[in-house]
């Protein structure tokens, strides 16, 4: 028996023009294409991307005309490049060195239209998420639609839940304009305000002590984060709780998931396999989820 591990990351998507969801808009045109058994070829570099398999999923089966999500695969089509098989034997076929044939890869995806959240599927071979983005955009035929990762929070709430920090360090760059900010009560500030007499361009640093206020560096935290990840580089803080240090980044780790499967001999693993485990994957998240992104458009 083997276990293998099907990892899952978590994006937002946004887009400049929020006057309707071109995305959501974008997979219904793909459900009518692939439910007449056609695909929509869109080239990206040496390869094609296209749509092979969608489903509009409820997001509770109870409620009819409720919330739903969208669940599929995009076939990853490279016909510069061929495949090979073997057996236990060590014989070989190679598959796909038709002119117009080439190696197939899937990656299965959840996108929820309520929030704008995507889950893709790390898929060895398949589109990265970058590729993704090209990939919507071309679909909907707009630029300024972005995938942009979601930080995960659970590392935010250990922080303000640990019963002592030992250290928090950081690494921003200075703001254009700081006189903006100059009669602002944050204590970020006078950070700022000494590097820029000292010519500097970017700010590093590091406190630690054994007796750290844990409400006073949440606020810091809280202050250094709301500068925006252009500005932010990094933002890591050390907790300890029964003399057991934990190191936690709370940039640049996104917003991941994993299950683990058994495969038996001529278990295969495959994209409807994928599939099952996604939703679920995605519903352990969903309330947080909404939490932060619906929140965030309402106000």
């Amino acid at each position: 028996m083997v276990k293998r591990t099907i990892n899952f990351d978590f994006f937002r998507i946004t887009q400049s023009d929020n006057s309707t969801d071109h995305v959501n808009n974008a997979l219904e045109k793909q459900l009518q294409i692939v439910s007449e058994g056609k695909v929509e070829n869109v080239k990206i570099g040496s390869f094609v991307a296209r749509m092979k398999f969608l489903i509009k999923k409820p997001m509770n089966p109870q409620v009819a005309g409720g919330p739903f999500c969208w669940i599929g695969s995009i076939e990853r089509v490279d016909i510069t490049e061929n495949t090979e098989g073997a057996n236990l034997d060590g014989i070989r076929k190679v598959y796909a060195d038709g002119e117009d044939e080439g190696p197939v890869k899937d990656t299965i995806f959840l996108y929820n239209p309520t929030n704008k959240v995507l889950v893709l599927h790390k898929s060895f071979g398949g589109l990265v998420w970058r590729n993704i983005g090209i990939y919507i955009r071309k679909l909907c035929k707009k630029r300024g639609i972005q995938l942009e990762t979601i930080v995960d929070f659970s590392r935010f709430e250990r922080t303000q839940k640990a019963p002592r920090i030992k250290n928090i360090e950081y690494r921003v760059a200075l703001p254009e304009n700081l006189e903006v900010l100059k009669n602002s009560s944050r204590t970020i500030v006078g950070d700022f305000l000494l590097a820029r007499a000292l010519k500097g361009k970017t700010m590093k640093v590091t406190i630690g002590s054994p007796n750290m206020d844990v409400n006073e560096t949440i606020k810091k935290v809280v202050q250094i984060k709301e500068l925006g990840k252009d500005n932010v580089k990094s933002l890591k803080v050390i907790t300890e709780n029964d003399g057991n240090e934990e190191a936690l980044d709370l940039i640049n780790e996104i917003l991941r998931d994993s299950v683990t499967e058994d495969f038996t001999q001529g278990r295969k693993f495959t994209a409807p396999l994928v599939m099952d485990h996604i939703f679920a994957v995605y519903n352990k998240h969903n309330t947080l989820l909404n939490t932060m992104f619906i929140n965030e458009e309402e106000d």
